[in-house]
Parts: C-alpha cells; sequence; structure tokens
C-alpha cells in the first residue's frame, strides 16, 4: 500500500486599513479606501464590493447574523448594508463629523457612532437622536472639556453596557456607560 502525501502552500496577500470577521467567520470585511471589500475566508474570494463613501472608511461592524454591515467613514456617512444584495438600506450623513467608530446594539436595532465631535450619537431607523458627550469617570470630568482629547473606539461588551477608548497626552482612558432604552445610565 502507498501512501501520498500532497502538501499545498497557498499564500494571499491583502492590502487594507480595516479587517473584520464576520461572526459566523466565513466572511472577512476589507476596507480599501473608500470600499468595503466582503471575502470568503475559505476560499478568499471576492464575493462583494460595496461602494458609497465618499472619503476613506474608518470602522465596520457585523449584525449578530452576519446579513448586513455598519460602516462609518471621514467622509461623515454611517452606513448600513445588506450583505447578499451589496445594497445600502440605511444611512445618516453628518458632514461636519468625521467618523472614527461605530458599534451595533446586541438586537441590532440601534447604531452608536463617535467621531471628531466627540459626541457618541445613536442612530436608530437612519435618524441621529441622542447625542452623548462621554464622560471620564477616571478623570472626574466630561471628555468634551479636555484639549486635544478624541474618543477613537467604541463596543459593546455586554448586552447594555458600552465602552469607550480615547487617548489623551499619550494615555488610554478606558470607560463605559450603561445604555438601556435609548437612555445613557450611569454605571
Amino acid at each position: 500500500m502507498t501512501t501520498v502525501v500532497i502538501t499545498i502552500h497557498m499564500e494571499l496577500s491583502f492590502s487594507f486599513a480595516q479587517c473584520c470577521f464576520s461572526r459566523g467567520g466565513h466572511l472577512f470585511a476589507a476596507v480599501l479606501g473608500n470600499i468595503i471589500q466582503i471575502y470568503s475566508t475559505t476560499t478568499f474570494e471576492n464575493v462583494s464590493n460595496m461602494k458609497g463613501h465618499n472619503s476613506k472608511v474608518r470602522c465596520i461592524v457585523w449584525n449578530s447574523d452576519d446579513s448586513k454591515i455598519i460602516s462609518c467613514g471621514m467622509d461623515g456617512a454611517v452606513y448600513e448594508w445588506e450583505v447578499l444584495s451589496m445594497r445600502r438600506v440605511s444611512e445618516n450623513v453628518l458632514k461636519t463629523c468625521q467618523y472614527s467608530s461605530v458599534a451595533l446594539s446586541p438586537d441590532g436595532k440601534t447604531i452608536y457612532a463617535v467621531g471628531s465631535d466627540m459626541a457618541i450619537k445613536e442612530i436608530i431607523d437612519s435618524q441621529a437622536g441622542l447625542g452623548f458627550q462621554p464622560y471620564c469617570q477616571m478623570l472626574r470630568r466630561p471628555l468634551v472639556k479636555l484639549n486635544g482629547c478624541n474618543v477613537y473606539e467604541i463596543y459593546f461588551v455586554h448586552y447594555f453596557l458600552l465602552i469607550f477608548f480615547t487617548v489623551i497626552n499619550y494615555k488610554l482612558y478606558v470607560d463605559s456607560t450603561n445604555v438601556q432604552h435609548g437612555k445613557f445610565l450611569p454605571i
């Protein structure tokens, strides 16, 4: 009996600024400038391209069932994309803000975005509602009152717990807020 072992080594190179794997792991979204490219993680085939941002895309997140992607960019746009049809299903544009991060509530109904204006915006059905100025517990003051600081990233780590990261004078600060029923509550 003869056994033949064939080893195949595949090397692929991608050049992108932002990458986010789907929750199921079968797809990943890569950002190149203002284009979001969706790839299969098994074949590395480019499944689709989503175009619509006028400037660099800064952050992308998948919803819980991998059917949609939320993106934000330096053009002041927050878009919700349907992955299968490759079409934009909702948008909110605020030209005076360059967005840096976006988070999606676990139920997929509310989008939170943060950018150059330092306010965490709550977006429901394409309408920006509540603008929340983060309060840094460690420094005991609102972040908006500090010179040279910016909220860079926001994440949901639990159903109602929104974490935000900021850098002030080369120091990283991490803080959180409790979000329930459209209200920002103290922890």
